[in-house]
């Protein structure tokens, strides 16, 4: 599990995978009293990466044949504007307020060009109503727009559910609970392996306005794909 967790991205592989890629972001951190976020606040925050657990970081998993998600390590965020983080995906990072930055082994940030990340090509899935919520964030768990495998993270009264789905949505159908979180989760992406039905899944939760985190997991999607048509095919037809 651990080689499907991918913690750099380089120019060489970026080229070949950014046609491919499929992200659904966090939203900006724009909560009533919190500071509006500079392009600046990324080097003044502080980094920690590090091992850890479901159970450290709130989660309770329903173990599936099919289906694994093993949580291996998080990145704490720490300090003022830490909620301005957006998104985390293979190495890189993006902030409200503008900038996008690789992170090196030693926890530095190295500005980027956002067109030059994986966050230049992304696309934002809507799931289906849970529980009467929306989902707060969902993406395809693979690069092809044909596999109908998706996940996503609903709100729930104490905390977030993170289910299964499928699209097009079939009627009678509903996501299926792969984990619970006991914080509330705003922020959802998926890198996919080179190589094999896996990649690596990131969580953000804001513990709070100068503390944020994200939960990365390598996950495994064993279930079958029969193809369907893609996403935008069936909102056109919609």
């Amino acid at each position: 599990m651990r080689s499907v967790l991918l913690s750099c991205f380089d120019g060489a592989v970026l080229a070949g995978v950014l046609t491919s890629l499929i992200l659904a972001h966090a939203a900006p951190g724009t909560a009533a009293g919190q500071a509006r976020c500079k392009p600046q606040v990324a080097s003044a925050l502080h980094y920690t990466r590090g091992p850890t657990s479901a159970k450290e970081v709130g989660l309770t998993l329903y173990p599936r044949q099919d289906v694994e998600l093993r949580v291996a390590e998080k990145l704490t965020v720490t300090g003022a504007g830490a909620h301005c983080l957006t998104g985390w995906i293979a190495g890189f990072l993006a902030f409200d307020g503008g900038g996008t930055f690789k992170m090196r082994p030693d926890l530095t940030l190295i500005s980027r060009d956002r067109d030059r990340t994986p966050f230049a090509v992304h696309s934002a899935v809507r799931g289906p109503f849970f529980y009467g919520a929306a989902s707060t964030s969902a993406t395809r768990l693979s690069p092809s727009p044909f596999n109908p495998h998706h996940l996503g993270i609903w709100p729930a009264p104490t905390g977030s559910s993170i289910a299964l789905f499928s699209l097009p949505i079939e009627k009678g159908s509903a996501p299926q609970v792969l984990a619970r979180s006991a914080f509330r989760l705003r922020g959802l992406s998926y890198f996919p392996a080179p190589d094999g039905p896996a990649g690596t899944l990131a969580m953000i939760r804001d513990l709070s306005p100068e503390r944020v985190e994200v939960i990365i997991s390598g996950i495994v999607d064993r279930r079958p794909v029969v193809p369907r048509q893609s996403v935008a095919d069936a909102d056109r037809r919609r």
